[in-house]
């Protein structure tokens, strides 16, 4: 999962993009696009990888109230049932890359520029690159650090080197969205609240069946 990109600055010096930064090409081999049928298969290999980190107290307080199924279902389909990318295994400590999705026309909202993938917009501008993208097994954009309690989103990035962390703030975020929905598991409002008001019918139908099948889960 390690990725490795040099370039010469315009002062002439050498300079390597933090690990973190993934080509379009390269996170996409490790996060396939969303799609395709919903199968408890999916949740359960997710659930076995991170139902321990899902059952700490951490993960309590952070989704206070809300329910961890809810968190699990959000993290399968966000994640496409591989949390953590290909390989991971739950002993391990420490993440080389970090999942992300450049969001071009949330960069081009910021700037005058619109880039066509993450690392030429980290050398245009680090902290708006950094806030325009969708990152880890949640997939929460840079641009909710400060609600998510990191002091910038470079912040929350290295944070989300830790695994416990990305689930953390997954938890956090899944519980504003439940109590946003009046505590209740409406999930057609919850995929507007977490995906956006444009949430896809397709969203929609995989929230639904991953959420029934992590009730199965942690039965």
């Amino acid at each position: 999962m390690s990725f490795i990109a040099q370039w010469v600055a315009e002062d002439g010096a050498k300079r390597t993009a933090p690990p973190f930064i993934l080509t379009h090409k390269e996170a996409s081999g490790i996060w396939p696009l969303l799609g395709g049928k919903a199968s408890i298969k999916e949740v359960r290999t997710t659930a076995q990888r991170i139902g321990a980190l899902l059952d700490t107290q951490d993960a309590s307080d952070a989704l206070n109230g809300a329910p961890k199924e809810l968190a699990l279902a959000i993290i399968t389909l966000e994640s496409t049932g591989r949390a953590f990318g290909e390989g991971w295994q739950p002993e391990d400590k420490d993440l080389v890359a970090i999942s992300n999705r450049f969001e071009s026309t949330k960069f081009s909202e910021l700037t005058t520029l619109r880039p066509h993938d993450l690392f030429t917009a980290w050398i245009a501008n680090e902290t708006i690159s950094l806030a325009s993208t969708s990152w880890g097994v949640g997939q929460i954009m840079g641009l909710n650090h400060f609600i998510l309690g990191y002091k910038d989103p470079e912040s929350m990035v290295l944070a989300f080197r830790s695994p416990k962390e990305q689930i953390i703030a997954t938890c956090r975020m899944v519980r504003r969205v439940y109590h946003s929905a009046g505590g209740t598991s409406d999930l057609n409002r919850i995929a507007r609240l977490y995906n956006g008001p444009n949430s896809s019918d397709e969203y929609r139908r995989l929230l639904r069946a991953y959420y029934a099948d992590s009730k199965l889960a942690f039965s």
